[in-house]
């Protein structure tokens, strides 16, 4: 979220006000902020990993898509969580992996995009896999969010 606000008196002018729901801006290679990024898949699932000393039990699964100047790009990444209680979902991210997908010239397809979810868990769990982690795919902690 992006505001400026300038003091009049005693009224504020709000001159600037954008807000954005579904894209976040990240660097370019040229230092810019011009990618726009959109989370196509996020869901959490229970899962086992020992990352750094300490215990992984939840595993956040991520399809990412990135679009700029004509070039599109899909990452999928995976990150093992503590979980300790149902209530924990504090995510960090010294126990994250992320591979890119698919990279070319082109735009969002939908098609495109199912087939990149249809190969997701396997994906997935060779990233996991790297590490020695499992993800338990029949056990979900929240429900798919799609964007």
């Amino acid at each position: 979220m992006f505001c400026i606000l300038r003091a009049e008196g005693h009224r504020i002018l709000i001159l600037d006000f954008l807000i954005s729901l579904c894209y976040n801006e990240t660097e370019n290679a040229k230092g810019g902020l011009l990618m726009k990024s959109v989370n196509v898949y996020e869901q959490y699932f229970k899962g086992s990993c020992n990352g750094n000393g300490v215990q992984r039990n939840g595993a956040q699964v991520r399809l990412t898509a990135e679009s700029d100047a004509g070039q599109i790009r899909y990452t999928l990444s995976v990150n093992f969580f503590p979980h300790n209680d149902p209530e924990d979902f504090s995510i960090s991210y010294d126990v994250y992996f992320e591979e890119t997908v698919y990279a070319a010239k082109g735009r969002r397809s939908k098609k495109r995009e199912a087939e990149l979810l249809d190969s997701a868990r396997a994906a997935a769990d060779k990233l996991a896999g790297t590490l020695g982690g499992i993800i338990r795919w029949d056990e979900p902690l929240i429900e798919a969010r799609f964007g």
